[in-house]
């Protein structure tokens, strides 16, 4: 069983696309385990919150630790995101 007491938030910047057919990219910060990570459950709670917010498939995500160094800050930049000092990030669910 994972051990979720201890999680880290990890950056996920995604692909997606608008319900418009555009694409677009979107950032999401997720806690997660380290084994969660290595499993890639962040991926899925990356998923989770893009259709919850209304966006769409195909999605291609990159974590903070898999992109390019200039990715990240290229996205904050294009949706306007400041870079956070102390995110407010989601919390992983911990299967029972």
């Amino acid at each position: 069983m994972a051990d979720c007491t201890n999680t880290q938030p990890i950056t996920v910047v995604s692909a997606c696309m608008r319900p418009d057919g555009t694409p677009t990219f979107a950032i999401c910060v997720i806690r997660v385990s380290q084994d969660e990570r290595e499993n890639g459950v962040h991926y899925y709670h990356a998923e989770a919150d893009l259709l919850q917010a209304g966006l769409e498939e195909p999605f291609v995500h990159f974590d903070e630790t898999e992109a390019p160094a200039f990715l990240i800050p290229a996205v904050r930049d294009y949706l306007a995101v400041p870079t956070p000092s102390d995110p407010a990030a989601k919390e992983a669910a911990c299967p029972a």
